[in-house]
């Protein structure tokens, strides 16, 4: 019992010294001694986690940064390839609509040199002719012309009908498909079927001895008009 009781008692006693005179002394019991070594330790373990979670937070901001870096660089590259292939792009559009155009411009030449042949500006014979004009009731212009030449259409179109004619033996109307009919009145045999396509050129009637006159008349938009306004004489 008396160990036990010296054991409890027993301390630290701290003494300072200015001078032997004035000498004094503390006595700090254990428990406080094992507390401040307790809060020592948790103060220093504390402090140690504080700069490994530093240590880490800051490793992870790092990682975080690389990171942005990395994919900030693949973003600009990936950019850099949209930007040039929009260029590419946009220079095939280029390329592409230039073409469309050449396209276009030949289509619409095309276009107007089949307009063209259809207007019937042509002369309806092959050969010379006289001619003599009439403009009172029904426009028609009236060719006398020589053997072993031929009658022929004066622009592109379809054959409409083929009549016999009272005056002038038989009449072929040719539909020219854009408003236009040209009628060709021959005392010779004719040489094309309705339905038949004819173009420029195409022979409608042989002239020989006995059908050297032929009566052309034209027709715009259901009314008669003036062959000679239409028709391109050379020579």
């Amino acid at each position: 019992m008396i160990d036990e009781k010296e054991k409890r008692r027993a301390g630290c006693i701290l003494i300072c010294r200015p001078d032997v005179q004035d000498a004094k002394q503390w006595k700090i019991r254990p428990w406080i001694f094992h507390t401040a070594w307790i809060l020592l330790c948790i103060l220093i373990g504390a402090a140690v986690g504080y700069f490994i979670f530093e240590g880490r937070l800051w490793s992870q901001v790092r990682e975080a940064g690389v990171q942005k870096d990395i994919q900030l660089t693949a973003l600009e590259e990936e950019n850099l390839l949209l930007k040039k292939e929009i260029k590419d792009l946009t220079e095939k559009l280029a390329v592409l609509s230039d073409a469309i155009n050449l396209k276009a411009q030949d289509a619409e030449k095309l276009q107007e040199k089949l307009e063209e042949q259809h207007i019937p500006n042509g002369f309806p014979l092959t050969g010379s002719a006289s001619v003599e004009q009439v403009i009172e009731e029904e426009p028609i212009c009236i060719f006398t012309g020589t053997q072993n030449i031929t009658v022929v259409a004066t622009a592109s179109g379809v054959v409409a009908a083929i009549e016999d004619d009272e005056e002038y033996g038989h009449k072929i109307t040719v539909d020219h498909e854009n408003g236009y009919f040209t009628i060709y009145r021959n005392k010779g045999e004719a040489k094309v079927k309705v339905g038949d396509r004819v173009a420029r050129g195409t022979t409608l009637y042989i002239v020989g001895s006995d059908n050297v006159i032929l009566g052309y008349q034209m027709i715009k938009d259901d009314a008669l008009i003036d062959p000679m306004d239409v028709l391109e004489i050379s020579g």
